[in-house]
């Protein structure tokens, strides 16, 4: 969880700085939180999906590899 948070502090950093100030003239502030979010959303998603895949190859590798 606390992950997370560092995540979305370090979006909102790099929102505030340099990086996104092109895209605010053309984009919302809202519109670029929001595909903020759900970047950040799918990359937890994956790496807990990938976690879970290496507890499974761990605990049973004989069920992948046989």
């Amino acid at each position: 969880m606390t992950s997370s948070f560092l995540y979305f502090d370090l979006f909102r950093y790099l929102y505030s700085g340099v990086l996104f100030s092109r895209a605010q003239a053309i984009f919302p502030r809202h519109l670029l939180l929001a595909s903020l979010s759900f970047v950040e959303e799918w990359f937890l998603c994956l790496v807990s999906y990938s976690l879970l895949g290496i507890l499974f190859d761990a605990l049973y590798p004989d069920i992948l590899y046989s």
